[in-house]
């Protein structure tokens, strides 16, 4: 079955929020683009077949990001506009 991918902006407490699953173990990192490709944050979580993040978003109120996840799974990315 395919991983299953969620990107969330959460505006009361200004955080985008990540959760990945996958039926395949391994690694999984995520990292975080500005729309002109600037690697704004990544992190990497081990070994586990299901993921979340809780990234601040700082004062990047109104701008497009891109969520990349990888893992042995493959490659998924999506977009999410912060409040």
């Amino acid at each position: 079955s395919p991983a299953m991918f969620s990107v969330i902006a959460d505006a009361a407490n200004n955080l985008v929020r990540v959760s990945y699953g996958t039926p395949v173990a391994g690694p999984m990192t995520f990292d975080i683009f500005s729309v002109e490709g600037s690697l704004l944050a990544t992190h990497t979580v081990k070994g586990q077949g299901n993921a979340t993040w809780a990234w601040p978003a700082g004062d990047r109120n109104g701008r497009l990001l891109i969520v990349r996840a990888t893992s042995a799974s493959g490659t998924q990315a999506k977009r999410v506009v912060l409040p």
